[in-house]
This record gives structure tokens, sequence and C-alpha cells, in this order.
């Protein structure tokens, strides 16, 4: 690991010349060198140059991957996430639909951090927008209705206005028939979305969704 870190000093010393692309991925290394080193507040300083380094490039979505694993490090250290927990779900609120759809296992990805406000996020954005081979949530039909299943009561005005979207009547007695219209019609995240806002009491929807729902992650470097 020591080399490692003197190598990291020499790139960073002698590339003047470097484009910003390369900024980023020395300032990844140096989060990388810092976990490895169990230096929590020196990874965290390296994130922070990381994510500056992102926004120069114009690539927001990697900072909030690189944001995610210096969080993640911080867990796996058994320390409070702190400023960059919170930095990390400002930042993933800023990403638009466009960047989520070209990026959909990055909400598994964030997910682990702070599940309900990524999840809710993600299906607001797409909610009508979730290609069934490369959205962000797995178009699958018997998990949406297992969603549908678990909606109070409360939210019938919010599932009727859904039925009209998707061309149905707004009934709850047969879910597996809507859940595939939801999901023909790419309206899984609007039902995702619904059934976080108003799920039953006791019922861990965020849970539900990242387990059914939520297409798996690229393989990324994990603490």
């Amino acid at each position: 690991m020591r080399g490692a870190d003197t190598a990291l000093r020499d790139a960073i010393a002698t590339a003047l010349d470097r484009d910003r692309s390369v900024d980023v991925d020395l300032a990844e290394l140096a989060v990388e060198v810092r976990a490895g080193q169990e230096d929590s507040s020196g990874m965290a300083r390296a994130a922070r140059w990381a994510v500056r380094a992102c926004d120069l490039l114009g690539d927001p979505t990697r900072a909030v991957g690189v944001l995610t694993d210096a969080v993640g490090w911080l867990h796996a250290f058994g320390e409070p996430a702190g400023d960059l927990g919170h930095h990390l779900a400002t930042r993933f609120g800023e990403l638009g639909r466009a960047q989520l759809v070209a990026a959909p296992n990055l909400v598994l990805h964030v997910a682990g951090t702070e599940e309900e406000s990524v999840i809710h996020h993600a299906a607001a954005e797409v909610g009508d927008q979730t290609p069934g081979d490369t959205g962000v949530f797995i178009a699958d039909p018997y998990a949406v209705a297992k969603v549908l299943a678990q909606i109070s009561g409360d939210a019938e005005p919010a599932l009727a206005r859904l039925a009209d979207e998707v061309g149905l009547p707004g009934r709850r007695s047969d879910l597996v028939g809507p859940a595939r219209q939801v999901v023909r019609t790419g309206r899984t995240g609007r039902a995702i979305a619904i059934g976080l806002d108003q799920a039953v009491a006791g019922v861990d929807m965020p849970r539900l969704v990242l387990d059914t729902l939520v297409r798996a992650p690229d393989v990324r470097r994990t603490p």
C-alpha cells in the first residue's frame, strides 16, 4: 500500500499537463489508497477532491459514484457518513431522468446508504420511462403486483389515476393483470412512487422494491 501511495504522489506531482479525466482517475485512486490504509479522514478528503474533479469534467453521475463508494467505506469502518452522506443524498437528488436512465445500475449502488429517498427520487424521475431491457426498474409484473398489494386503501385515488393512465378500470381485485399493464406501458416507476408514499403500516416498502424491482449493479469496486 505504501508503494501505491508513493506512486500516487508521483503521478500528481509530475502529470502537470494531464486532462481533467486523469484528475478524476487520480482522485478515485486516492480514495482507494486512503481507504486501504483505513485513513477515513484522508479518504474523505480524496473523495471531495474527486467530486470537484468530476464537476470540472462535467460528470455528475460519476461524482455520485465516488461519494457512494466513500460512504460505503465509512460504513465499513464503523463510522458515520456525516457530511459525505448528506452530500451524496443531495447530489443524487439532483440527477435528472436522462442521467438515471443512462445509468440504471446506479440506483441499487446508491440505495445501500439512503434506500427510501434514492428509490423515491428514481421512481419519480423515471415514472413513465422504464424500458424493460435497460430501465432503472426490472420489468416484472409479479413484483409490481406485490407492491400494489401492499398499498393502503388511502391510495385509491392515486391508483385510480394510474389505472386511467394505463387504460384499465381502477379496481384492485386482480393485481397481476393491472401490474402487467403497468409494466407494458412503462409506468413501473409511477407504481413504485405510490407504494413508497402510501404503503400499508408495517411494510418495509423500500426494501421490497430494492429486493424485487431495482436492477442489479455493474461490478464495481466495493468496500
